[in-house]
C-alpha cells in the first residue's frame, strides 16, 4: 500500500534531523488533516499535542487523547486565548477557534513567524470565519499563505486576501473529486500576484527565509 500522510512526514522530519517534536499542532480532526497522527507518535517522541476544544469527530478526538495518554505527551486544548510558543529564533501564534459547529468552521488558524517572514495557516475555514478573523485580530503582510480547504471556493475570500497580500500561496491538494483547487480561487491568487505552488503539481515544497528574501529550495 501507499504511504501514510504521518509517514511522510515523519520521513521528512528525520530526514531534516527532527526526530523529536516540541508540539503538534492539529487545526482540526477532519480525517485527511489527523489520520497521520499514529505514525508520528509511533516515530517521533512528541511533548505536546494543541488542537481545538468543542471539534464534533470524537472518533478522532479519542484516538488523540489515547495516543497522548499512552505516549506521555500533554494535551492543549484551545478554546479562547491565543497561545504563543517560541520556536527559536521563530515564534509560533496559534488563535482560537473563530466559528463553530462542524469541524472545519471550528478549528485553529496558526501564525509562524520568524523578523519578517510570516506564514499562516488557515485549515479548512470558510470565507465567514476568515472574516471574523480579520475583525478580531491584526496580522502582518504575509510571505506565505497557505490556501484554506485546499483550495477549495469555500474559502480564501477577496478580501482576506487583499489583507493578508501573501507572496506565496501553497495549496496542499491531491487528486480529488471536489474540484479543488477551484479556478475562482486560482483567478484571486492570480490578480493579487501570488506566485502559486501546487502540492499536486510540485510534490513536497520546502521554502527558505534568508537575508530578507524567501525562495523556493529543491
Amino acid at each position: 500500500g501507499s504511504r501514510s500522510a504521518g509517514d511522510i512526514a515523519a520521513d521528512r522530519l528525520i530526514a531534516l534531523g527532527h526526530t523529536q517534536l516540541d508540539v503538534l499542532v492539529l487545526t482540526h480532526l477532519d480525517e485527511d488533516h489527523c489520520n497521520g497522527v499514529p505514525q508520528l507518535f509511533r516515530r517521533l517522541d512528541i511533548a505536546q499535542v494543541v488542537l481545538p476544544k468543542g471539534q464534533p469527530n470524537t472518533q478522532a478526538l479519542e484516538m488523540v487523547q489515547s495516543l497522548a495518554q499512552a505516549e506521555g505527551a500533554q494535551l492543549h486544548f484551545l478554546a479562547d486565548d491565543t497561545l504563543q510558543l517560541p520556536l527559536g529564533q521563530a515564534s509560533l501564534t496559534l488563535f482560537p477557534p473563530m466559528g463553530f459547529g462542524e469541524a472545519n468552521q471550528s478549528g485553529l488558524f496558526a501564525l509562524c513567524s520568524c523578523q519578517d517572514f510570516d506564514v499562516l495557516i488557515t485549515g479548512d475555514a470558510g470565507q465567514f470565519v476568515e472574516q471574523m478573523f480579520l475583525k478580531y485580530h491584526t496580522l502582518p503582510d504575509l510571505e506565505v499563505l497557505v490556501v484554506g480547504h485546499h483550495g477549495a471556493s469555500s474559502s480564501t475570500h477577496p478580501q482576506f486576501l487583499q489583507r493578508l497580500s501573501p507572496e506565496y500561496a501553497l495549496i496542499s491538494v491531491g487528486y480529488n473529486t471536489y474540484n479543488h483547487p477551484h479556478p475562482q480561487v486560482l483567478a484571486r491568487l492570480e490578480a493579487l500576484g501570488a506566485q502559486v505552488l501546487r502540492t499536486d503539481q510540485l510534490g513536497s515544497i520546502t521554502l527558505s527565509f534568508r537575508h530578507g528574501q524567501v525562495a523556493q529550495s529543491p
